[in-house]
């Protein structure tokens, strides 16, 4: 129930469960259940992530990491560790990390999981233009998306290649990628996901000149975030964004906010920091 709130965004009610949890546990309740104590610093640890408290979370994932075993177990702690890292602000960590996952994991993980582990590897790569590393593993992501045969892990999939292809100068390639990424983000009424798109798009057209263009997309973009029931945060930033007229402001902008929505979707009430 605690993780359940969580992912819903509402940390303070999580946090309620959770201590309730914690105390269950503490009481016993933990010789009487089949379940592993690493899942629980675990969950625990995806919670103190998603309050921003990272250095709690960080030990409690590297708890569990002493207490489980190798293989699979050990991968998905990673994974999270590597996410915390990552919205903490060490991208270059997150990648070390996820580069020890896709060590621990071998070929016989759960598939998801090991797509999960590639995904997160090369969008961290692409956040610190390493797109030539990023674009060595694309084969094998979209072969573990085409195996799962998840529509939206397919769709992810796309995603990342319009991110290395604009990485590489691409713009033709990207921007199909984008734009088809964004349809299908809309119609699954994923309207927090087609907002970080258009902003990829934005980016985009701002390399070629296109500021009107952006501005117009900045405008759909707020639009389709206030339909869709995006945090208010959020909205206050993408308005900022939809204000801007200068071509450098759009564009240094653009780039902040997409780290700040793919940060902000665990975090509802983080503010953005513009400038």
């Amino acid at each position: 129930m605690a993780n359940v709130l969580r992912v819903k965004g509402d940390l303070r009610a999580a946090d309620r469960a959770f201590s309730r949890a914690l105390r269950l546990w503490a009481a016993d309740a933990g010789s009487l259940l089949p379940f592993d104590e690493t899942r629980l610093l675990d969950l625990e640890g995806s919670l103190r992530r998603g309050q921003r408290r990272f250095d709690e979370a960080l030990a409690l994932l590297d708890r569990a990491l002493e207490k489980a075993p190798s293989g699979a177990a050990a991968a998905r702690l990673l994974l999270n560790k590597s996410a915390t890292l990552e919205q903490k602000g060490d991208v270059l960590g997150a990648v070390l990390v996820l580069e020890g996952a896709a060590a621990r994991v071998g070929d016989t993980a759960e598939p998801r999981l090991l797509w999960g582990i590639l995904f997160n590897r090369i969008a961290c790569l692409c956040h610190l233009g390493r797109v030539e590393e990023a674009a060595r593993l694309l084969p094998q992501v979209r072969e573990q998306a085409a195996a799962l045969n998840n529509r939206f892990d397919l769709v992810r999939t796309r995603w990342l290649l319009g991110r290395v292809a604009l990485g590489r100068g691409r713009r033709d390639e990207a921007r199909e990628a984008f734009e088809q990424v964004r349809a299908d983000f809309v119609a699954g009424g994923m309207a927090y996901d087609a907002a970080i798109v258009n902003l990829d798009l934005a980016l985009l057209l701002l390399e070629e000149g296109r500021t009107p263009d952006v501005q117009e997309l900045a405008r759909q973009v707020l639009a389709l975030c206030r339909a869709g029931g995006v945090g208010r945060e959020a909205l206050a930033a993408l308005d900022l964004f939809a204000r801007a007229r200068d071509h450098d402001e759009l564009s240094a902008m653009a780039r902040r906010l997409v780290r700040y929505l793919e940060q902000a979707r665990h975090a509802p009430g983080l503010r953005f920091a513009n400038g």
